[in-house]
């Protein structure tokens, strides 16, 4: 199984405790795990987004993407995991 974890930065805690924590644990268990922390440049997204189908399972951590952006990972991902806040009921400046 290969799975394709997009993050936004490797020092939130969000990261560290939803998805670093797990990577061992995965690749112990013969998952082929990778990590993209997505670019801020427009080509750059492109460029990821396009090889999102190498992945058989894209988790997408955290709000990451605007609408177009997300139409593109919608596009290219075979399938998608969403990681949601648990307070994700609750607008805000935070989300």
């Amino acid at each position: 199984m290969r799975v394709l974890f997009l993050a936004s930065r490797p020092e939130k805690p969000s990261y560290r405790f939803r998805v670093a924590a797990f990577l061992p644990h995965l690749r112990e268990r013969g998952w082929d795990v990778r990590v993209e922390f997505v670019p801020s440049g427009w080509w750059a997204r492109r460029r990821l987004f396009r090889g999102l189908g190498e992945s058989d399972i894209v988790f997408v951590q955290k709000r990451l993407f605007g609408a177009l952006d997300l139409a593109a990972v919608r596009g290219h991902a075979r399938r998608l995991v969403y990681d949601l806040d648990d307070a994700v009921m609750h607008a805000g400046e935070g989300r």
